[in-house]
């Protein structure tokens, strides 16, 4: 494979300047690649990972919230009788 480099209509026959064009082509290919491994996917991860834990947290709180809706009738609705059924006991008017 010939590297034909071009550069204001007349080709670079110099293979000084096409082994340095190459070697930094190299050079941006695996700097772009590095940056996509280490820094994007990672973030991208931490994303992920922060979303999930935020749909953990409140489906438990929401499970939580109906437990608590659900005893707290239920307690209320029992005092209410009771409360009831003292007054009726206790009130003066008959």
């Amino acid at each position: 494979m010939a590297l034909r480099i071009i550069v204001n209509g007349k080709e670079c026959t110099s293979p000084i300047v096409k082994f340095g064009l190459a070697v930094a082509v190299l050079i941006g290919a695996i700097a772009i690649s590095a940056l996509i491994v280490f820094v994007l996917l990672p973030i991208i991860g931490v994303s992920i990972a922060a979303t999930l834990g935020l749909v953990i947290v409140i489906a438990v709180g929401i499970f939580a919230a109906a437990v608590a809706l659900t005893l707290g009738s239920a307690i209320l609705s029992v005092l209410i009788v009771f409360v009831d059924y003292l007054a009726d006991k206790f009130s003066r008017r008959r």
